[in-house]
């Protein structure tokens, strides 16, 4: 423990990042009728542009970066729905995605996680 986090210590102290491992995030298009297209920043690095057919899902991962926040950020069209929203926030999510994975399911009337089994709404559409 103490190596890890004097190690951690020098690598920020020298303004570079380590990450121990990845946060998996899940994106479900819940919708029967309208495509979802993502656009996503991990750590300020673009992933590029995916389409998410009606009822499927796509997997991508967040590298968690000892000592720092680590960010996953998704701007999101649904139709005429757009917005921009944090799907992954390791201030906030650490403890709440299970196994290291983070399901989010797209529903026309908002966006819900899956917490302890249950999807939870997160965020309203803007």
């Amino acid at each position: 423990m103490l190596l890890v986090l004097t190690f951690s210590i020098a690598l920020i102290r020298f303004g570079s990042s380590l990450s121990l491992y990845d946060y998996g995030i899940g994106i479900s298009n819940a919708s029967y009728y309208t495509s979802l297209v993502v656009q996503c920043t991990t750590n300020d690095k673009p992933m590029g542009a995916m389409t998410i057919n009606t009822r499927s899902q796509q997997d991508f991962k967040c590298p968690w970066l000892v000592g720092e926040r680590s960010l996953a950020t998704c701007d999101l069209t649904m139709g005429t729905l757009r917005g921009r929203f944090d799907f992954f926030d390791s201030n906030r999510d650490l403890k709440r995605c299970k196994d290291k994975y983070c399901l989010w399911i797209v529903h026309e009337s908002g966006l819900y996680m899956r917490i302890d089994d249950r999807d939870v709404l997160q965020y309203r559409w803007p």
